[in-house]
């Protein structure tokens, strides 16, 4: 093999632990390049911004609905919490392994800032999505499944039951929105044959939270409002 190869360990390339690259794999330590350290900064950076447009928005009242819009909130709010909570986790981390160094917390600080926001945006939009569709509290759905429960005939035994028939009717019914209280409102809406009537099971949305969950007529479906049902 000859000395000038630039792929021996034993030649003359000075710059072969970084790949013929010095200038983005910086390694003073030899263990790692620096420029994945920038890169996770800019992803994180880029979801940041994001999240703040979308939350932004959402305070406007602009329309983010849906489980899409659960989503992008989940995602958006997570974002953010996770790059707060990884720049001091990353700092802390980076000053207590470097002897707290400037260079070490400024790098812990970049690191954690960036890997903080990506999962923290996973873990925020995964939670969106599984929480979209529940109801605001125990007591809601207790109430509603007593008030509603037997509008279904013997189809829920229970509050459990009831609460994952309202989650299903939200992740699989078809969306429509209605007018409630003067507000323009989502909800979702599933034909169920109960004795022979054209009813239908109905969802109704309080932003992710349901609000109502039973059985509706077309006549009481009009009468909210909703477009498909109007003449």
């Amino acid at each position: 093999m000859s000395n000038l190869d630039g792929y021996s360990f034993n030649g003359f390339n000075l710059y072969l632990y970084c790949g013929n690259n010095p200038i983005n794999y910086i390694d003073p330590d030899g263990n790692k390049p620096k420029w994945w350290q920038w890169l996770l900064f800019g992803i994180g950076a880029v979801l940041v911004v994001a999240a703040a447009s979308v939350l932004i928005a959402a305070s406007a009242g602009a329309a983010i609905g849906g489980i899409v819009g659960a989503i992008a909130l989940g995602t958006a709010k997570g974002a953010l919490i996770g790059a707060t909570v990884g720049t001091v986790a990353g700092g802390i981390i980076g000053g207590a392994v470097s002897g707290w160094s400037l260079e070490g917390i400024l790098t812990g600080i970049v690191t954690g800032f960036g890997i903080g926001a990506v999962v923290g945006a996973v873990i925020g939009g995964a939670a969106g999505y599984m929480n979209y569709g529940n109801f605001s509290s125990s007591a809601s759905l207790e109430s509603h499944f007593t008030k509603h429960g037997s509008e279904f005939g013997e189809l829920y035994k229970n509050s459990s039951q009831f609460a994952k028939g309202a989650k299903y009717i939200a992740r699989n019914g078809q969306k429509v929105t209605y007018i409630y209280k003067g507000k323009k409102t989502i909800g979702y809406i599933k034909f169920f044959g109960n004795l022979g009537k054209a009813n239908y099971a109905f969802v109704g949305m309080n932003g992710t939270k349901v609000a109502t969950f039973g059985i509706r007529s077309v006549k009481e479906l009009i009468r909210l409002g909703i477009s498909i049902f109007s003449i």
